[in-house]
């Protein structure tokens, strides 16, 4: 970081300005740990040479800056004393620009010049047509008789030289007239074109969010006993920014391996651009409940029966909840900042049960704006499945199934789903803890089409609910590979069971499932199935139902 001696002789281009034993600097955004939930801690470093003796430098913040549990620390030969915070500092415009603000102000202003130049001359050439305008209604009036006009000679040869000089006269009266009209409408061009670059440098400048004619300020007593170099270190906490993982899911279905692209969507909505800034994301929330809630004994007790006059009043107890949900009071560890490299490898760091991961690189964005990160790549090897659900889909899906061997959780994010290189859609990501296993599905198999029938319907018989003690049913289901290759599907049913003793149920499968009560689901069964190119594999369910008479079966295949 440059160090910057600040005197009153100092120019008020460079992004400080010096009043006495007053001392301005600004103090941007140099390092961010920021939370989920919405919490961001704020590191600001300032570093400048300071004369021998007692000085205020104050730290220049954008207005409306949070500065919750802000501390103020300093390096060098020096004594802070009690800092004090002031809104409202006025300032000169453009005294604290930096090196990319001042151009762009710069710009601003060396367009507002033209504007005005090019306006002067839209003036001049009005002038021009107006005299042009003045002389051609003289040498009019004066041609038209009456009072006004010109005595004409009577001689031939002296009316002739009289009659050629008022037309040579007109003429050259309507040509400047021409050219001053023409000039005009160039320059209106010219203005409109100068008008659109300076309303776009304007839009640039406002967009590099400088600092107006007024800041807040934090006023820092420096006491030093000779001229010193200092570092000022300001960190606080806001809501200046939030951030949400975002993967790209790639499988490569012929490895069987699957690439999670993992980054980070970083957003500021403050009103303070960072420009350069070392970011970390951290998995802790601060906003999250601390402590358990409290629990109170709850004892049985009888009543009389509930009257009017009593309605509405309880008897239980009721103990609300501790209350410590909400704000961020208690200490935070926050992990010291490595410095940043372009597009180095992440850098994880575990604090307590979060990690904290490094952005490689700094990061620069505005207010409002959302900023793409790239965290790293993780590979996990997968075990591939065709599975099938008859009953309810047109094909079969591929299903990945994945165990998660990081060696860390994968937060919920938005994820985009890759199949050899085909985007298949977008969805969400559910949260997965280390050494946890999920399935994730990637898309359509169009070779596997499925099929179900009621075949009792086909049959004559109708209805689902029945008053009747009896009821048989029959149900197909198929899977078909129209493919050129064998393919191994995973088929899924759900068949029924009963659970009362007085609903008696006779099943019967025409083949047998290789496993029963699939994922501890009762009832729903899977059958392992290979399928020869252009091969269709049937399975038929047939079901009794009996009941006591008076009751209703309420089932659907």
């Amino acid at each position: 970081m440059k160090r910057l001696l600040l005197t009153t002789a100092i120019c008020a281009t460079l992004p400080f300005a010096a009043q006495a034993d007053e001392f301005l600097v600004r103090a941007d955004v140099t390092e961010a740990t920021v939370f989920l939930g919405g919490v961001t801690e704020i590191v600001r470093e300032v570093s400048l040479t300071v004369p021998q003796g007692d000085h205020d430098v104050l730290l220049a913040l954008p207005s409306g800056v949070q500065l919750q549990r802000a501390d103020i620390a300093g390096t060098g030969p020096v004594t802070l004393g009690s800092y004090s915070v002031e809104t409202a500092h006025p300032i000169e415009e453009g005294a604290l620009d930096g090196p990319d603000v001042a151009a762009a102000r710069a710009r601003v202003e060396d367009l507002e010049d033209r504007v005005d130049a090019v306006n002067a001359r839209i003036a001049e050439a009005g002038a021009a047509v107006q005299a042009a305008a003045l002389q051609r209604a003289y040498l009019q009036s004066v041609t038209a008789g009456g009072d006004n006009a010109a005595p004409f000679p009577t001689e031939p040869e002296l009316l002739g030289q009289m009659l050629t000089t008022l037309g040579t006269q007109m003429a050259n009266v309507a040509e400047a007239a021409r050219l001053a009209e023409e000039e005009q409408t160039a320059l209106r061009e010219e203005l409109a074109e100068v008008n659109t670059d300076l309303n776009a440098a304007r839009t640039a400048l406002n967009e590099l969010y400088p600092f107006g004619t007024s800041v807040t300020v934090m006023r820092v007593p420096v006491s030093a006993e000779a001229e010193a170099d200092v570092t000022l270190t300001l960190s606080h906490f806001s809501t200046a920014a939030t951030w949400s993982p975002v993967y790209t899911l790639r499988l490569d279905s012929t490895a069987e391996e699957l690439a999670v692209e993992r980054a980070v969507t970083l957003q500021l909505t403050g009103n303070e651009r960072w420009h350069d800034v070392g970011v970390s994301v951290s998995t802790a929330d601060p906003g999250r409940e601390r402590a358990p809630s409290d629990l109170s004994p709850q004892p049985a007790r009888i009543h009389p029966p509930e009257t009017e006059e009593s309605r509405g009043v309880g008897f239980g107890i009721v103990q609300l909840g501790n209350g410590n949900a909400g704000g961020f009071n208690t200490t935070l560890a926050r992990p010291s900042p490595a410095p940043a490299a372009d597009m180095a490898p992440v850098e994880v760091q575990a604090v307590g049960a979060s990690l904290t991961y490094r952005l490689p690189g700094a990061v620069t964005i505005t207010p409002r704006d959302s900023s793409r990160q790239p965290l790293d790549t993780l590979s996990f090897d997968v075990d591939l499945t065709n599975r099938a659900v008859p009953r309810h889909d047109a094909t079969a899906f591929l299903v990945a199934e994945v165990e998660n061997d990081s060696g860390e959780a994968l937060l919920s994010g938005n994820a985009a789903f890759y199949r050899d290189g085909e985007l298949l859609g977008e969805a969400q990501l559910g949260f997965l803890a280390d050494g946890a296993e999920t399935d994730l599905a990637f898309g359509a198999l169009d070779h596997l089409q499925l099929d179900w029938r009621d075949l009792s319907r086909d049959e004559g018989q109708t209805g689902i609910f029945t008053s009747a003690d009896t009821q048989v049913r029959a149900v197909e289901f198929s899977v078909e590979n129209t493919s050129d290759e064998a393919e191994e599907v995973r088929l899924l049913y759900a068949v029924p069971f009963a659970e009362q003793e007085e609903l008696e149920l006779d099943l019967d499968l025409s083949v047998t499932p290789d496993a029963r009560d699939v994922d501890g689901q009762r009832g729903v069964h899977a059958w392992e199935l290979t399928l020869e190119p252009g091969e269709t594999r049937t399975i038929r369910m047939d079901v009794e139902f009996s009941w006591p008479e008076g009751e209703v079966l309420d089932w659907r295949p």
